[in-house]
């Protein structure tokens, strides 16, 4: 079921899916055993150690925390970073652009409060920081290739 779901969906939803599997792998090692040493030891994309891995964290969280109303420069400006080092540490760790992720925490954003809410369209895109809520409506459509008002009746058992 899993798999078929996989390859019903987007382009962008299984990047989106890579990367957060990658991320839950970090932060298992790191439940598994708290000694930062073993992070080090761990093989991945970009063995580049526990600074490298604690940058992303703390881009992942600062993204989770604005829901992905972030845009990549304001990103690099809070963490400190210059915008080709951070396109670096995203593209080694996780194989996207930070401005692919922060597309794929909207889009899981969006679908949650699609699933979750009746709030109107409008009201969902101005929460997630879009322009316009035909800005939103776009860039849904062209993640997920459906509508968010179709998405949200399909989710709920209806048809697009």
């Amino acid at each position: 079921w899993l798999d078929a779901e996989y390859e019903l969906q987007g382009d962008g939803c299984r990047a989106s899916i890579d990367a957060l599997v990658r991320l839950i792998f970090l932060r298992v090692i790191r439940l598994a055993d708290r000694d930062i040493s073993a992070i080090d030891a761990c093989p991945g994309p970009d063995n580049r150690g526990s600074r490298a891995e604690k940058l992303l964290s703390d881009c992942v969280r600062e993204i989770t925390a604005h829901r992905g109303a972030i845009s990549a420069g304001e990103l690099c400006h809070s963490m400190y970073v210059s915008p080709a080092y951070l396109r670096r540490l995203f593209d080694n760790m996780l194989g996207m652009p930070p401005s692919a992720f922060i597309r794929s925490v909207r889009m899981r954003e969006a679908e949650i409060m699609l699933l979750t809410t009746t709030a109107p369209i409008s009201e969902i895109a101005s929460a997630l920081g879009f322009s316009s809520p035909y800005h939103f409506s776009g860039e849904f459509r062209r993640f997920h290739s459906i509508s968010p008002t179709g998405y949200r009746a399909v989710a709920r058992g209806g048809q697009a």
